[in-house]
This record gives structure tokens, sequence and C-alpha cells, in this order.
């Protein structure tokens, strides 16, 4: 949705702006890579932990031998991509306002 309002505001500015502006083009490349990291892994993660939660009859790892560290390092690499989106899209967020 905001992709669409960021092309429609490059397309409405009468020239000011333009593609080939490096803070459009960062922020489009940006905004692209965080979107396909997205896509291929954060979703999938947290798909596969949704799974994960709703099997889960609680206790500890101990207690719940069909629990295993793959779960957990799936938690932590869901977490982390996360993180790691969240920030890219705040350095989208500050190319966008601050037009370097």
């Amino acid at each position: 949705m905001f992709v669409v309002l960021g092309i429609v505001l490059i397309a409405m500015s009468g020239g000011q702006w333009s593609w080939s502006d490096t803070w459009v083009s960062m922020g489009m490349g940006v905004w692209a890579v965080v979107a396909v990291v997205a896509e291929a892994v954060l979703w999938p993660g947290e798909r596969h932990l949704q799974t994960v939660v709703a099997g889960w009859s609680g206790g500890t790892p101990d207690e719940d031998p069909g629990r295993t560290g793959q779960e957990a390092a799936a938690c932590l690499r869901t977490g982390l991509v996360g993180l790691g989106l969240g920030v890219a899209m705040v350095a989208v967020a500050v190319l966008m306002v601050a037009k370097p």
C-alpha cells in the first residue's frame, strides 16, 4: 500500500523528485529487499512457530519430549530476521524524510 502511494507521489511531484534521486532509488531498493526477505524467511518462520505453539502441551522442554532445540533456533532466527527488517524499515523512513 505505502509503496503504491510513494510511486504516486513521485509521479505527481511534477519533476521535483525522480527515480534517479538517490534517496528514492535507495528507499525503494531497501523496501524491495525487505519485502522479499519477509516473504521468503520471516512469514514462513512465523507460520512454523504458530504450528509449534498450537501443538505445544506446555511445561519445560524436559517435560515435553516432542520439543527440540530446532524450535528454539527457529524462534531465534525469526526474531532476529524480524528485528533486522524493522531496522531496515526505519532506515527507509529516515531516507524518505531526510532526502540525503
